[in-house]
């Protein structure tokens, strides 16, 4: 499990590393059988810092909810994502796990609030990302709230 210090470690690496796709408020669930589980979730959508590296996304959250510090980290392969829904102000992705998440049973979904703009940014990262060949298809998914 990875703690709330390895996420910021975690994002000042990819900040360094400048490979920021940008930031917008999103939820990322985990949805199986019917059931729907918080991965990032609050009252208010948390911001979530989206990077983008060899074909991953990589997505990064810390928000504070009822007096305490949340965080949830997420790496997907561009090649395991499809964007199913898009609105004015919203795109929402299916995620197929993958990597160590190969063997679960169901789906990841993403909801990022955005205009157009920063939607169209995200549909190119996902096509460029599905032309590379990473070495590996990487995928973790940990959170404060429910952790793979």
């Amino acid at each position: 499990m990875i703690d709330y210090v390895e996420v910021i470690g975690k994002y000042v690496d990819m900040l360094a590393r400048r490979k920021v796709i940008g930031s917008a408020r999103g939820l990322l669930y985990f949805v199986s059988d019917g059931f729907k589980y918080p991965i990032i979730s609050a009252d208010v959508p948390p911001l979530l810092d989206i990077f983008f590296e060899d074909g991953h996304i990589e997505l990064i959250a810390v928000w504070g909810e009822h007096a305490r510090t949340m965080y949830g980290i997420a790496r997907f392969s561009t090649k395991r994502m499809k964007i199913i829904k898009k609105g004015t102000n919203y795109v929402l992705f299916s995620i197929q796990p993958h990597g160590e998440m190969g063997n679960v049973d169901g789906e990841f979904l993403l909801l990022i609030y955005c205009d157009s703009g920063f939607r169209e940014l995200l549909h190119t990262a996902l096509a460029l990302g599905k032309r590379q060949e990473p070495e590996k298809e990487e995928s973790y998914v940990h959170s404060s709230l429910f952790s793979f």
